[in-house]
């Protein structure tokens, strides 16, 4: 396999990050999630009924993981996952920069400490300037902000 003997680890939510590191984990690449004690917010999109049993969004994005549940904002979660990122090699995430430099968890932060983990961040709105924060896990921020998201709606 492609990425076979590759350590990945994510911190993100929704489509964009889990998606990426679906198709590592896809191509060889061991791929260790990383969920907040609330849980990634798609556990909850779809309901598991006895009609609609399982919840095929977050199954899509994350099949072949293993996961941990880590408070990241505390100094014990980010120990625990700094000692995780030690024996990765690429650390994927879409949480918001503010977020990230508030863990320090930031590019900026994380480079001194694993100077050898490739860094990888989807953004909404990019990591830099006045909407940086902004809440949004990918190019969809774009799309619905520009109105081009409505034309995907049916009319009725």
């Amino acid at each position: 396999m492609l990425l076979e003997g590759l350590k990945v680890v994510e911190l993100a939510t929704w489509v964009a990050g889990p998606g990426c590191a679906m198709i590592m984990g896809e191509w060889g690449a061991d791929v260790v999630k990383v969920e907040s004690p609330a849980g990634d917010a798609t556990r909850a999109f779809f309901a598991d009924t006895p009609e609609s049993p399982g919840n095929p969004v977050f199954s899509m994005e994350n099949r072949g993981k293993r996961s941990v549940v880590l408070d990241t904002g505390t100094p014990g979660g980010r120990d625990a996952l700094i000692a995780i990122l030690e024996r990765a090699d690429v650390f994927i995430t879409n949480v918001r920069p503010g977020a990230l430099i508030r863990a320090r968890l930031d590019y900026e932060s994380i480079k001194t400490e694993l100077p050898r983990l490739i860094y990888a961040s989807v953004s909404g709105y990019g990591l830099q300037g006045a909407e940086a924060d902004k809440p949004a896990f990918d190019l969809t921020g774009f799309w619905t902000r520009t109105g081009v998201a409505s034309a995907t709606i049916p009319p009725d």
